[in-house]
């Protein structure tokens, strides 16, 4: 599936609800909204992969986790706690989680990270990598805390998928070759 089916360059919580339709068969996810413009609602209730069955590997990157926190007024204050921001989000079929740090407070990214880790005996069974593009190192305590909890944590180097000047409706044919199409 395509970006340009979902009105790029603008986003909004819609574009969840739209692949919603796939959440029974869809094994891989990649949103990459890095050069996307956020619309208006970037928030709603039903914002979330929970209820998708199959995913196992999933590419996000972190304004999108942590940006459809927003409440329902309009208020750009976080309704969820970072910690739980990454984790309110996933589908618990997850295996690999592959996340593009963009212009994120580091340490309220941490903080999502670690409560990863907290969730991962509960909900998330299966997740047993997750890769960082990021080009400083995350806090020790971020590291020790995914090594305890069996996951292999890795940094990462993702070219942006698409490029959101005008007439720019496909994606960047360069990312296809990481893993993840």
């Amino acid at each position: 599936m395509r970006f340009s089916e979902f009105s790029i360059p603008g986003f909004s919580a819609d574009v969840i609800e739209e692949i919603r339709d796939y959440r029974h068969s869809l094994e891989t996810l990649h949103l990459d909204l890095r050069d996307v413009i956020e619309s208006s609602p970037p928030y709603r209730p039903d914002c979330t992969f929970h209820d998708f069955e199959k995913p196992e590997h999933v590419f996000l990157n972190t304004r999108l986790v942590f940006n459809t926190l927003r409440d329902l007024e309009g208020i750009d204050g976080p309704t969820v706690e970072g910690r739980h921001a990454i984790t309110r989000l996933l589908p618990p079929s997850i295996a690999s989680l592959h996340l593009v740090w963009d212009d994120l407070e580091i340490d309220r990214f941490e903080q999502g990270l670690l409560g990863l880790v907290d969730a991962t005996t509960d909900h998330f069974h299966h997740l047993k990598l997750v890769g960082l593009d990021y080009a400083e190192r995350l806090d020790e305590t971020v590291h020790q805390a995914m090594l305890g909890a069996g996951i292999e944590f890795t940094y990462e180097r993702w070219p942006v998928s698409f490029e959101g000047g005008p007439g720019a409706e496909e994606p960047d044919d360069e990312w296809m070759g990481y893993g993840i199409q």
